[in-house]
């Protein structure tokens, strides 16, 4: 399918859907020149190029291929994501991760594969917990959740012998 809202006034409503999922990057989903797609808050786009020009609010132009899984939501809230095969009708949902969203539109995981659909819930960390990634090539990331109007600080080890001097941990 390919989607195009040229022009002031154009608007494409697309927030009845809550997925837009295709194995192989086969859709589209253009605005130009003042138009509008509007998508409900979260959702998932997977095998879609999306290509949505700067708009008069300030928002930076959006290009991402339809290579990737992307969330589409609110910028700065965190949302908890789990997914099911839906192959078989029963199969059960799954916890697949936790997203800090610093985009409308972020890159969560690659192409989502055949069978496969998502779901996903805003959520604030209270209590605060800390997740900790290992990245190739970039080390372990800690992402921090918790409530915004508190203040935390982070410490860290190098070991984790009897007796460990803990530093706080500066961001890079």
């Amino acid at each position: 399918m390919y989607f195009l809202a040229s022009g002031n006034g154009s608007v494409i409503d697309l927030r009845s859907r809550s997925n837009f999922l295709n194995a192989a990057d086969l859709s589209k989903l253009t605005a130009t020149n003042g138009g509008t797609i509007l998508l409900p808050a979260p959702s998932f786009l997977s095998g879609v190029i999306l290509n949505i020009a700067a708009d008069s609010t300030g928002l930076a132009p959006v290009r991402l291929p339809g290579t990737n899984l992307v969330l589409h939501g609110i910028a700065w809230h965190s949302y908890w994501v789990e997914q099911r095969d839906t192959a078989l009708p029963n199969n059960p949902w799954g916890f697949f991760r936790r997203v800090p969203l610093t985009n409308e539109f972020q890159i969560i995981a690659p192409r989502a594969t055949a069978n496969r659909e998502f779901r996903a819930w805003e959520f604030v960390g209270d209590p605060y917990f800390l997740d900790l990634t290992v990245q190739p090539n970039a080390g372990v990331i800690p992402v921090l959740y918790g409530p915004s109007n508190q203040t935390f600080e982070v410490l860290g080890a190098t070991n984790l012998a009897p007796i460990t001097l803990w530093s706080p941990h500066s961001p890079r």
